[in-house]
């Protein structure tokens, strides 16, 4: 399993003393922190474990330098004082985080990061997630882990197991994304269409211009009409970026006519009118 560059090693209870420090099989479903009691390092504390006949145990010691195990994941430890049958001490693995007497210590903040490297390898190698980390406290009451519980870390150590899982899972640490004032949804533009209506008026130009068989600069030119000269006209059509067309019937030739009389832009006139309308 990936260890997070914590360097990891084993000391393993020899078997002669598994009567007093790891009697009973066990199937894991816990991880418990501790912190010690003083300011020695993993190493001082599983050689202390192993040489004595106490009914003290644990399964990890963990320093600024390395983690160290003593009792393997399937064996019980003696480390959550809830007594023979309690699940802290049958069914939780226990990490003794080092260097913790002295408030301060300069090699506490390393250890105690180790040791949430370490409890995040353990969880991720059974697959646990975050909720399966618990106090020394939570088992019998004992104000343990007492470092991180004086420094009012407890939530933040946690924070720091969840972020190494998260790693170790190739996953990146979940970052807050800053609210979003929701912006308001533009209302579709309104299309501007060629409108066409019937309209009488009489149309006095003041300037020449062309009238065509067509409402559009590509038809047939039919004649002009000049500056000054005038025109009865019963219809009107508006495009939407081109021009203000008048429109009547050719009293010779029967024929429609269509003349401009200024400019438009998005369905309205633009600009002046090329005459004058009564």
């Amino acid at each position: 399993m990936s260890n997070l560059d914590l360097k990891i090693v084993q000391m393993l209870v020899p078997g002669a003393k598994y009567g007093v420090k790891c009697p009973y099989a066990m199937v894991p479903e816990f991880v418990t922190i501790h912190n010690t009691a003083n300011n020695a390092s993993a190493l001082a504390e599983i050689s202390y474990m192993l040489g004595n006949l106490d009914e003290v145990s644990y399964h990890w010691a963990v320093d600024d330098v390395q983690a160290i195990q003593a009792i393997e994941h399937n064996r019980n430890g003696w480390h959550s004082g809830d007594g023979g049958k309690g699940t802290g001490n049958r069914k939780s693995i226990g990490i003794e985080i080092c260097h913790s007497l002295t408030p301060g210590n300069p090699k506490y903040a390393k250890s105690e990061d180790n040791g949430a490297k370490l409890a995040a390898i353990i969880l991720h190698q059974y697959g646990w997630g975050i909720d399966r980390i618990r106090k020394h406290q939570d088992w019998s009451g004992k104000y343990c882990p007492h470092r991180i519980l004086d420094n009012g870390n407890w939530e933040g150590f946690k924070g720091k197991v969840q972020a190494y899982l998260l790693q170790l899972q190739g996953k990146q640490t979940p970052t807050p994304k800053p609210v979003e004032t929701p912006k308001p949804t533009p209302k579709p533009a309104q299309t501007a269409t060629v409108r066409e209506y019937a309209e009488n008026g009489t149309f006095t130009a003041t300037e020449d211009i062309y009238f065509r068989n067509e409402p559009n600069l590509n038809g047939k030119t039919q004649g002009m009409y000049y500056k000054g000269e005038s025109v009865k006209y019963d219809r009107v059509r508006i495009d939407v970026n081109g021009f203000v067309w008048i429109s009547w019937v050719s009293a010779s030739t029967g024929i429609r006519r269509w003349m401009p009389t200024g400019e438009t832009k998005n369905g309205k006139r633009s600009g002046s009118a090329w005459g004058t309308f009564k």
